[in-house]
C-alpha cells in the first residue's frame, strides 16, 4: 500500500492471515507523508500479519515507512502467530517523530497461548519517539514458543509516560505462561531518555524459559522519576513466581548525567528457582538517586528459590539522597547478591532522617542463604542523615562483608552506625574493612557489627588509616549479645588516632570477647575514652597498643597563679635587653612618633624608672594648630 498520507481510522484494518498450512503474507504501508492510525476507542484499527489456525504456518511480516507517524486510540501495527509457525517481524521507519499513545495503541509481536512458534522481532527506528498513557512497544509470548526481539533506535528524544496508567506504557518484551520458552531481548538506543509517570522498559519470564536481556544506550541524559512504589518508573527484569528461569540482566549506559526520583528504579528480580538477573550502570556524568523508593537493586522475593543478583554502579560522581538505595536483597531461601559501587569522584549518601538512605546487601529470610559482598570505592565518601553502608542477615546464611576503599576522606558526621555488618539470625555478621587517607568520625558516629541471637559471633572490623583517625563522641564496636556468640576482633592502623570523649570496644556476653590491636605513631585518647575487649561470662579479650600512648592530661603544665617580685622582673627584662636601645616614651597629641618595634615594650617597666620631661620647646607654627609635644625619657635601671 502506497499514498502520498495515509489516515487508518474506526475499525478499519490492512490486514494479512493465513490460517492453514502455508506461510502469511507480509504487509509493507510506506508513504512520505504522515501516517495515522487512529482506532478512537474501536477494536480493530490495525496494520497486521497473523497466522491464526492451530497448524498455520509462519505468519507474515510487516513493514512500515512514513515521515511522521502516528498510532493512538487502541490502534495497532501488528504480527501475532496461534501455531506451530512463528509470528512475523515488524519493522518501522520513520523520518519524522513517531508517537504512540492510549491505553492498547501499540507496535507489537505475539505468540498466543495456543502457539508453539516463537513471536516475531519489533524494530522501531524515529529521529524522535514517544510512549504515552498506556502505548507500548513490546513482543510477547504465551505459548511455549520463545519471545522475538524488540530494538527502538532514536538520534533524539525517547520518552516513556505512563501518565498515571501503571504498568502498561512500556517498551517491553516478556514470557508470559509457565510453560513459556525464554522472553526476547530488549535493546534501546537513544541521545536521551525519559522514563515516567509509571512507564517501564521491560523483560518477563513466567516459565523455565530465561527472561530476556536489557540493553539500554543513551549518548547523552537519563531521567527516570515517578510512579510510585506499586507502579514505578523505570528499567525492570523479573521472572516470576513459579517460573525457573532466571531473570534477564540490564545493562544501562549513559554519557551524560543519570538522576533517578519519585520511587524510579532500575531493578531486576526473581520469584521462582531460577536466579534474579544482574544489573550494571555506567555513567560518564553525575549519578543522583533521591526520594523513598528510588534505588538500583536485585532481589529475590520470598516466594523464590533462586539467588538474588548482583548490582555494579560506575559514575564519575554518586549521590544518594533521602531513602534512596544501591542493593541487593533475598528474601528467599536464595543467597543475596554483591553489591560495587565505584567513583573517581565524591560519593554521598544524605538520609536527611530516612535510614532506608543506603549501599547494601541483605539476607532478610528465615532461611535465607548468606548474603552478599558490599563493595565501595570512591575518592571521598560522606555518610550522614541517618544514611548507611551496611549488610544485614536474618537467616543462617552469615551475612555479606563490607569492603570500603576512599582515596582522600571519609567524614561520618552525625548519629550512626554509618557502615555497619549486623546479624538478627543464626548466621554471623559480615566483617568491615576501611581503607582512606583519613577517617573522621563526630557527634555519635559509629561503624560497627553486631550479632543479636544465641549463636551468631560478631563481624571483624579493620581499619588501614594512612594519616589521621579522628573519634568525637564517636564508638567503632564488634558486639553479641546473645549468649555463645564471639566478639569480633578490632584492628586499627594511623599514623595519628585521637579519641575524644569516644570508645572503642570488642565485647560479648559468654562467649570470647574480641581482640583489639592499635598501630600507630601517635595513640591520643581523653581521659573520658574508652578502650575495651570485654565478655560478661567468658574470657575477655586483648588489648594490643603497638606506638607511644600520649597522656595528654599528663603532658599539660598547669601555669603558676604567684606574683613575681619586681627584682625578678627587671633582672629577667635587663638579660632580655642587652644590646638593644633604650626605650623611649613619646606623648604627643597629632604628629607622635610610633614605638619602636625593636625595643622592649616600656609600659612593663615604668615602676622604679627616672622619668624627666624634655626641655621646653620653642614656639613655632605648630603651636598655632594645638598641637603640644611632650616626650617622656625612660632610663632604664638594670642591676
Amino acid at each position: 500500500m502506497r499514498a502520498a498520507q495515509i489516515t487508518i481510522g474506526s475499525g478499519a484494518e490492512v490486514v494479512s492471515t493465513t490460517a492453514g498450512t502455508g506461510a502469511g503474507g507480509s504487509v509493507l504501508v510506506t508513504t512520505p507523508g504522515a501516517l495515522v492510525l487512529d482506532g478512537a476507542g474501536v477494536a480493530g484499527t490495525q496494520i497486521a500479519a497473523s497466522a491464526t489456525g492451530p497448524n498455520s504456518g509462519p505468519g507474515g511480516s510487516v513493514t512500515v515507512n512514513a515521515n511522521a507517524l502516528t498510532v493512538e486510540g487502541g490502534a495497532q501495527i501488528a504480527s501475532s502467530t496461534a501455531g506451530p509457525g512463528n509470528g512475523g517481524s515488524v519493522q518501522i521507519t520513520a523520518q519524522g517523530p513517531l508517537t504512540l499513545t492510549d491505553p492498547g495503541s501499540g507496535i507489537t509481536a505475539s505468540a498466543t497461548s495456543t502457539a508453539s512458534g516463537s513471536a516475531g522481532s519489533v524494530i522501531v527506528n524515529a529521529p524522535q519517539i514517544s510512549l504515552m498513557s498506556g502505548a507500548e512497544i513490546a513482543s510477547t509470548t504465551a505459548g511455549t514458543g520463545a519471545g522475538g526481539s524488540v530494538l527502538v533506535t532514536t538520534p533524539g528524544m525517547l520518552v516513556l509516560n505512563g501518565a498515571g496508567v501503571p504498568n502498561t506504557t512500556q517498551i517491553a518484551a516478556s514470557a508470559t505462561d509457565t510453560r513459556s520458552g525464554p522472553g526476547g531481548s530488549v535493546t534501546v538506543r537513544a541521545d536521551t531518555l525519559t522514563v515516567e509517570g509509571g512507564a517501564q522498559i521491560a523483560s518477563t519470564t513466567a516459565g523455565p524459559g530465561k527472561g530476556g536481556d536489557i540493553g539500554v544506550t543513551v549518548a547523552n541524559g537519563v531521567t527516570l522519576s515517578g510512579g510510585g512504589p506499586n507502579s514505578a518508573s523505570g528499567i525492570t527484569a523479573s521472572a516470576g513466581p513459579g517460573s525457573s528461569g532466571q531473570a534477564g540482566q540490564i545493562v544501562l549506559m549513559a554519557g551524560g548525567a543519570i538522576a533517578l526520583s519519585g520511587g524510579a528504579e532500575v531493578t531486576t528480580s526473581t520469584a521462582g528457582s531460577g536466579n534474579g538477573g544482574s544489573v550494571q550502570v555506567t555513567v560518564q556524568g553525575p549519578l543522583t538517586l533521591t526520594d523513598p523508593g528510588t534505588g538500583i537493586t536485585a532481589s529475590a522475593t520470598p516466594t523464590a528459590s533462586g539467588n538474588a543478583g548482583s548490582v555494579t554502579v560506575t559514575a564519575p560522581q554518586v549521590a544518594l539522597m533521602t531513602g534512596a538505595e544501591i542493593a541487593s536483597t533475598t528474601a528467599g531461601t536464595g543467597a543475596g547478591g554483591s553489591v560495587s559501587v565505584t567513583t573517581p569522584g565524591t560519593l554521598v549518601l544524605n538520609g536527611n532522617g530516612d535510614p532506608a538512605t543506603q549501599i547494601a546487601t541483605s539476607a532478610i529470610g528465615p532461611q535465607s542463604g548468606p548474603g552478599g559482598s558490599v563493595i565501595v570505592n570512591a575518592n571521598a565518601l560522606t555518610v550522614e542523615g541517618g544514611a548507611q553502608i551496611a549488610s544485614s542477615t536474618a537467616g543462617p546464611g552469615k551475612g555479606g562483608d563490607v569492603n570500603v576503599m576512599v582515596a582522600s576522606n571519609i567524614v561520618l558526621p552525625d548519629p550512626g552506625p554509618q557502615i555497619t555488618a549486623q546479624s538478627t539470625g543464626s548466621g554471623d555478621a559480615g566483617s568491615i574493612t576501611v581503607s582512606a587517607d583519613r577517617l573522621l568520625m563526630n557527634n555519635g558516629a559509629a561503624i560497627s557489627t553486631q550479632a543479636e541471637t544465641s549463636t551468631a559471633s560478631g563481624g571483624n572490623i579493620t581499619l588501614n588509616v594512612g594519616d589521621f583517625l579522628y573519634l568525637v563522641s564517636s564508638e567503632i564496636t564488634t558486639s553479641v549479645k546473645g549468649e555463645t556468640g564471639n566478639g569480633g576482633n578490632i584492628a586499627i592502623d594511623p599514623q595519628f588516632a585521637i579519641l575524644n570523649h569516644s570508645s572503642i570496644i570488642a565485647q560479648a556476653i559468654e562467649g570470647h570477647g574480641g581482640n583489639i590491636t592499635i598501630t600507630a605513631d601517635q595513640f591520643i585518647p581523653s581521659s573520658d575514652s574508652i578502650v575495651s575487649a570485654s565478655s560478661e561470662l567468658g574470657i575477655s579479650g586483648t588489648i594490643v597498643i603497638n606506638g607511644p600512648l600520649v597522656d595528654v592530661n599528663g603532658a599539660l603544665v598547669v601555669l603558676s597563679t604567684q606574683l613575681r617580685s619586681r627584682t625578678e622582673v627587671l633582672r629577667e627584662a635587663c638579660a632580655a635587653r642587652a644590646g638593644q636601645p633604650i626605650s623611649s616614651l613619646v606623648q604627643a597629641g597629632r604628629g607622635g612618633l610610633p614605638q619602636d618595634p625593636e625595643a622592649t615594650l616600656p609600659a612593663l617597666y615604668i615602676a622604679g624608672r627616672d622619668v624627666g620631661p624634655s626641655p621646653p620647646a620653642a614656639a613655632g607654627p605648630t603651636e598655632a594648630s594645638g598641637a603640644l609635644q611632650t616626650t617622656v625619657h625612660l632610663t632604664m635601671r638594670c642591676g
